[in-house]
């Protein structure tokens, strides 16, 4: 079966345009994404790395706050504007010693544009062995009463690491986000002939 490349129109390059824009914003912004709940503002510590960060961007610090292993990713995702994570986990073993729970982010985005941009970078960061495992961003699930979907940053379901293999792998990615979702964005300017 062939397939015809998709005609798009001028309102879609606009659109595609507009979204890269976004991104490369969220890219540059120097704002911790926890800012304005820091409980030490004047330290100005502001890092994914950040111990204080756990309690101040999860929605119930004191019960919860974003787990160690996990936490620098999300606030890389919270950080670009155009992600709003929701739910994390950092990975568990079971009672059995086995992995239970692979680490991921989950988060609502508004545009494909954007999730596809992060899914090609998950890719080239594996391309270039800068993480060990392949990861993915997948629908992870619609609600009936919201227009949006939620989608899950997390390693290939197929993928056989330990968790302190995967853990290190989501810090590589927090650490590389920025820079790689740049690249990643110039790369498909170039493309399109965009200036």
């Amino acid at each position: 079966m062939k397939l015809d490349r998709r005609q798009e129109s001028e309102t879609d390059r606009q659109h595609l345009c507009d979204a890269l824009s976004a991104l490369r914003e969220g890219c540059r912004n120097r704002c911790a994404p926890c800012e304005p709940c820091c409980p030490r503002p004047q330290d100005r510590r502001c890092s994914p790395f950040c111990p204080e960060m756990r309690e101040a961007l999860s929605s119930d610090p004191a019960n919860e706050p974003l787990e160690a292993g996990i936490a620098p990713l999300v606030y890389q995702l919270k950080k670009l504007g155009v992600f709003q994570p929701f739910w994390s986990c950092e990975g568990h073993y079971g009672p059995d010693g086995d992995l239970w729970k692979s680490p991921r982010v989950w988060f609502f985005s508004n545009n494909v544009v954007h999730t596809r941009v992060l899914a090609e970078v998950l890719s080239e960061l594996r391309l270039r062995n800068a993480i060990v495992c392949r990861w993915q961003v997948a629908l992870a699930f619609c609600e009936p009463h919201n227009s949006g979907a939620a989608f899950a940053l997390e390693p290939m379901p197929d993928e056989r690491a330990s968790l302190g293999q995967l853990q290190s792998d989501a810090r590589r990615i927090a650490r590389s986000l920025p820079d790689m979702l740049e690249e990643q964005i110039t790369r498909i300017e170039r493309a399109l002939k965009i200036s």
